[in-house]
């Protein structure tokens, strides 16, 4: 991102001192799974560049309560002072960190979080249920150590396709994963289970208020 991006960009000034050297591959990666037709103008790649930089944050909080600290991070937590901020900024970095741990609310918690959904819209908060479960994967293949100074274990592609479905009639996501390293992490039954965790979010039931993609992933 250019300099002068990064000086008019309050959240990603905010963000700052949890980036490192693992940031800019954590961003690429998120980008080619996700840059497509159908990208909401409303996640800015400033976006994009906080929740990289904070896609780990929450890692040394208890298990179940990581999602809740996400969510309110924000408005409550580490993001609470920070000036310049817009409300769309708050919203949309909270649903991306929630769904970025993948975990169950209580109903106060999943009360805020539709609130934070209809204050984006459908269309922005189902992206950010996507693009929060591409940072799932990617948090379990390769846990607190991240990517570091080596490769990631995995490249992530996606594609719109018109052929998916059981009868290949169907327009979606077609996200292509390909293992770049031997690692107990990237066995095939921890691979699909991650997989199917991502193609849930196109389900028609997981949609926002009648908005989604159908997702094939492969």
């Amino acid at each position: 991102m250019p300099a002068e991006v990064r000086a008019k960009a309050p959240v990603v000034t905010a963000s700052a001192p949890c980036q490192d050297s693992r940031t800019p591959v954590i961003v690429s990666l998120l980008q080619t799974a996700s840059q497509l037709e159908w990208w909401p103008a409303q996640i800015s790649q400033a976006h994009l560049l906080a929740f990289a930089s904070l896609v780990f944050y929450h890692h040394p909080v208890n298990k179940d309560a990581r999602a809740a600290a996400a969510l309110r991070s924000t408005t409550t937590g580490m993001l609470t002072k920070t000036h310049g901020l817009s409300h769309l900024d708050r919203a949309v970095l909270a649903l991306l960190l929630t769904e970025r741990w993948k975990a169950k609310l209580d109903p106060d918690n999943e009360g805020y979080l539709q609130e934070l959904q209809a204050m984006v819209g459908p269309e922005v908060a189902w992206w950010a249920q996507y693009l929060g479960r591409i940072a799932h994967l990617l948090g379990v293949l390769h846990p607190t150590s991240f990517l570091g100074v080596y490769a990631p274990r995995v490249t992530l592609t996606a594609r719109v396709s018109h052929s998916l479905g059981s009868k290949g009639r169907k327009t979606g996501i077609k996200l292509l994963i390909e293992l770049q390293s031997d690692s107990p992490l990237t066995r095939p039954i921890h691979i699909e289970k991650l997989a199917h965790d991502i193609e849930k979010v196109g389900k028609k039931k997981n949609w926002i208020q009648g908005y989604g993609k159908k997702i094939d992933v492969e």
